[in-house]
């Protein structure tokens, strides 16, 4: 999913789960707000306390891509449905929120 795509759903109030998927440190230093915060390594085994509707729109991020598309590819093995990595990350949310 592009960071355009996500803007838009933000802006239409569509229902979405964001999930960042990045180490603690990096969480500390900034993250999406509302975004639910579960290391990549913890995804399988937590994501299910937090995320309990498998059906709902979750979006994806790590710092620029990589870890989140491992996350994508988990959760879609445990069931969720609606599942998208945000492309670039947080680095480029970051971009375009300044």
């Amino acid at each position: 999913m592009t960071i355009e795509t996500f803007l838009l759903i933000q802006k239409k109030g569509e229902p979405y789960t964001v999930l960042d998927v990045r180490g603690e440190y990096e969480w500390q230093s900034g993250h999406i707000e509302g975004a639910v915060h579960i290391p990549l390594g913890q995804v399988a085994v937590d994501v299910e306390q937090s995320v309990t509707d498998k059906q709902k729109k979750l979006i994806v991020y790590c710092a620029v891509g990589g870890r989140s598309a491992q996350a994508v590819d988990i959760l879609t093995s445990i069931g969720y449905t609606d599942v998208h990595n945000l492309e670039g990350g947080f680095s480029v949310y970051q971009m375009h929120m300044m």
